[in-house]
């Protein structure tokens, strides 16, 4: 009887072990660059905050935009100019060239139309897939697809009213970013 008890256990044991999936090798992509004495960085999330490049078929997948202030001098950010989610293609997944959908932009409700950032100061834009009015990336199937930035980004160097518009666009500094595509994979 002990060994019947024992047998039993040890297929348990076994069949637990069997169906938990293995971890995955997130494999996690930052690309950053620096202009004017701004860091740029994007990168592709789960939803728990993790930067990964594999997912799992029905995980969430959040695209996510930082700008760093590393001068020394307050910058203003154009908030018309700069919003990632006035940009058709920002962050949206594509597959062989077409675009599935659009993220949801997950608005900061600290910012502000002239926001500042002081030295050391960061401002944050998370898109977050997996809900959308097209597709869920929920229902993403297991094969490889790419999260498109291509990033609009302009501040002012100074701000009145604490409102920086475009007919103070002599004042506007545009920054040129790179084009940026990040690979990434649904698994099972």
């Amino acid at each position: 009887m002990k060994c019947v008890f024992k047998l039993t256990v040890l297929l348990v044991c076994v069949f637990i072990v069997a169906c938990n999936k293995e971890p995955l090798d997130r494999k996690p992509v930052s690309l950053v660059e620096e202009h004017d004495g701004l860091k740029f960085t994007f990168n592709i999330e789960t939803a728990k905050g993790e930067s990964a490049t594999v997912y799992r078929v029905g995980e969430g997948i959040v695209s996510h935009f930082n700008v760093l202030n590393v001068s020394s001098d307050t910058i203003y950010v154009s908030y018309s100019y700069s919003n990632p989610y006035t940009n058709d293609t920002f962050g949206a997944i594509f597959l062989d060239g077409y675009s599935l959908y659009r993220p949801i932009f997950n608005y900061d409700t600290s910012f502000v139309p002239c926001r500042h950032l002081a030295p050391g100061e960061s401002l944050d834009w998370k898109l977050n897939n997996p809900e959308d009015d097209i597709v869920s990336a929920r229902y993403l199937r297991a094969g490889h697809y790419y999260v498109d930035f291509a990033p609009n980004f302009a501040y002012h160097t100074t701000c009145k009213c604490n409102v920086a518009t475009e007919m103070e666009a002599k004042s506007m500094q545009v920054i040129e970013l790179k084009h940026q595509v990040i690979e990434f994979e649904v698994v099972e």
